[in-house]
This record gives structure tokens, sequence and C-alpha cells, in this order.
């Protein structure tokens, strides 16, 4: 199966050698239609749908996917809907990135989700990623001699490990293309988002967000999102844009109360999904923007105080303390908090505090796996508490 699969790569390649780089664009009167190789790169990318669709790494909230295709057909050209029938996914991953994939498969990871402010600036991401399928970006550099051997590369991936989920989809799709495609992919991506009312001065305004982000929590990403230089190209390019607009007028759509309330659940999943990967600094960042937005949420405060509490040192600790706290103020049963602030406790010697909060949490969760473990401590504490009393 593997040899059949790279036989029939190196044949598409070599039919591709002579084949032009220079397509017609969906929406141009002088489209007639994919051609051969085209084809099977639709072919290729339904294949890697169905392996991210199994793979578990999909994000399933039927209600927010329901709302980006609902953004996505905005700013669709209905003759292009019905060569290209855009649909938007998301993938449970905290990196800055978004692709399309040929057939136009758009995907957004949660990382970028839980960093866009509003509608607007989604429809930047969008736009953008959406050209690259319009303008037939994919099959353009396939057909490129210069990415052949990337090309060659991720398709020999698809076919071992859990890698091969993601590596066809290692290459320019994720790390960008040449600059002057990518700046294309901006002009035209800025056109449908300006046509569809949205106000484009959030195009720079998402950039420079995730600019500050990426310089104060020093990321460092291949993502094309999550490059930094990649990121300082998108603020130029749309600050031209913005600047040779015909209409100077400010103002558009942001939809930032409605787009944050679509995202409201993954935020806090991202901000896990940060942290399981060591990056505390950024899920901590990422919650404390959570609750200015929505302070009256007792799992976010605890969550906060976990990412503080893992960056570790004694200011970090102190930053825990007061959020777990603040969690238990507005949910005094909140068992995780109880649970976090009895260990914090009994470390820092105050057995009687420890002892109060271990025992709620098992009141709480009289079934936790860590029962025993909790219990066990618990004893310690009253055995200090004994030994105290004791004392002459």
């Amino acid at each position: 199966m593997r040899t059949h699969v790279i036989l029939s790569v190196l044949a598409a390649l070599l039919l591709s050698a002579c084949a032009t780089t220079a397509l017609a664009p969906v929406t141009d009167p002088g489209f007639t239609g994919f051609e051969a190789d085209e084809a099977g790169l639709w072919k290729r990318a339904a294949e890697q749908e169905k392996a991210l669709a199994e793979s578990g790494f999909l994000y399933n909230d039927s209600e927010l996917e329901e709302y980006l295709n609902a953004v996505a057909r905005k700013l669709e050209p209905e003759t292009v809907y019905r060569t290209i029938p855009f649909r938007v996914r998301v993938l449970k991953d905290p990196h800055l990135s978004a692709f399309c994939l040929a057939d136009g498969a758009v995907y957004l990871h949660t990382g970028i989700l839980a960093s866009i402010a509003n509608e607007a600036q989604l429809a930047t991401v969008l736009g953008h990623e959406m050209t690259h399928a319009i303008n037939r970006d994919a099959v353009r550099g396939f057909r490129d001699t210069n990415n052949k051997a990337a090309a060659f590369g991720s398709l020999v991936l698809l076919t071992g490990g859990l890698a091969s989920v993601f590596a066809p989809m290692a290459g320019a799709s994720i790390a960008g293309y040449s600059q002057d495609v990518e700046r294309e992919a901006d002009r035209q991506g800025f056109v449908l988002m300006d046509r569809a009312g949205y106000d484009v001065t959030q195009s720079v305004a998402l950039f420079e967000e995730m600019k500050k982000e990426i310089e104060e929590e020093k990321v460092t990403e291949s993502f094309f999102f999550g490059s930094h230089p990649k990121i300082v190209e998108r603020i130029e390019s749309y600050q031209e844009l913005i600047a040779a607009r015909k209409d100077p007028k400010q103002g558009g759509v942001t939809n930032a109360d409605v787009f944050q309330a679509h995202v409201k659940k993954l935020v806090l999943e991202n901000a896990q999904l940060d942290m399981q990967i060591g990056r505390y600094e950024r899920a901590a960042g990422g919650l404390k923007r959570y609750v200015e937005r929505y302070p009256g949420d007792a799992r976010a405060y605890y969550l906060l105080g976990e990412a503080n509490r893992q960056q570790g040192g004694d200011e970090h600790e102190k930053l825990a303390v007061e959020n777990y706290q603040k969690a238990l103020s507005l949910d005094a049963g909140h068992a995780g908090s109880h649970k976090m602030l009895g260990m914090i406790a009994y470390k820092t010697g105050d057995k009687a505090a420890a002892k109060e909060h271990l025992e709620k949490y098992l009141g709480l969760q009289p079934n936790a796996p860590d029962h025993a473990y909790i219990e066990g401590y618990i004893r310690a504490c009253a055995q200090a508490g004994k030994q105290e009393a004791t004392r002459p």
C-alpha cells in the first residue's frame, strides 16, 4: 500500500512538471473547470478531511460550526459557492493557525479562535484562507518546481503514524505561501470582508493583538499566523489596503458580542489545551482576558489559578491562591479550588486549613479518583493537629 501511494505521488509530480502555474481564479470569466492534477488534489483533500474527522482532533460544537459557516457564506460570492462549497471546521489545537484545503475545507484552530476578538476579525481570517482556494493556490504551489520536494515529503508522510493526519497540511497551507501569494490573499480577502459590511480596521487590530501576544509570551511557532515575521507582513499589508481604500470612512460591523458568545466555551477549553503542552503563561493570558469579560465564572478563575500555579514561584503561587479563593467566592462548592487550596496550605504548613479544604473537596467529590491519596493528607493533617495539641 505504501509503495503504491509513493509511486502514485511520483507519477503526479512528473505529470505536473510541465504544467502551468498561471491558473485563472474560480471567479475569472476564463475559468473553465478544474484540471486533472487539481482533481487529484481534491481527492486527497477529501481523504485528509476523513482522516481529521476520525483523528479525535475535531472540536465538536454544532452551534459554533453553524455560526462559522454562516460567516463564511456572508463572504463568499454566489458564483464561487456553486464551484467551491466552503465549510468551516475547528481543530483542538492551541496554536495560532488556520488553513484551507484545495476543495474548500477551512480549518480553524481553537488557538486562533481564542485570540480573535470579534466577527470582523474572524472574517479577516476566513476571507484570507478562502481566497487561497478561490485562486487555486494549492495546485499552483503543487506545480511550482520549488515546492515539489516539500509536497512529496508531506504526501509520503500521509502513509503512517499520527503525524500523518497533519502531514499534508504541514506545507504552505499552514506555514504560508510566497509573500506575493499571501499579499494577494490579503487583498482579495479584504475585498470580501469589505463587501460584506465588516469594519476593515479590525484586520489590523487582529494582527496587532497577535503580534503583542507573540512578543509578550515569546511564542515560537512554524504556523502561518503564529510566525512573527508573517504577522508583521500581514499588518503592513492590511494597513496599505486600508490606506488605499476608495471609501475612507470608518465603521462597519464587528459583532463582538455575537462572536464572543459563540466561542465562550472554546476559550476555556483552549486554555486547558495550552496547559496540557506546558504553555502556562499563554493560558494565563487567555484566561485573564476571559475573566475580564465574564467576571462571574468560577471555573475560569480556577483554571487561571491552575495556570498561575504551574508557572511556579512564590509570586505565581500567591496569584493562584487569590484565584482559587475568587472561584470559591463565586461558587462555594467548587471542588477543585478546595483541593488546590488544601494542597497549598499543607505545603506552607497550615495543616488546619489544609484539612478543612481537603475534607470539603472529598465531601463534594466522594468518588474522586484521588480519594485515597487525599485521605492520606487529611490523616497527616489530623496527626499534626494532635501533636500540636499535646505540646506543653
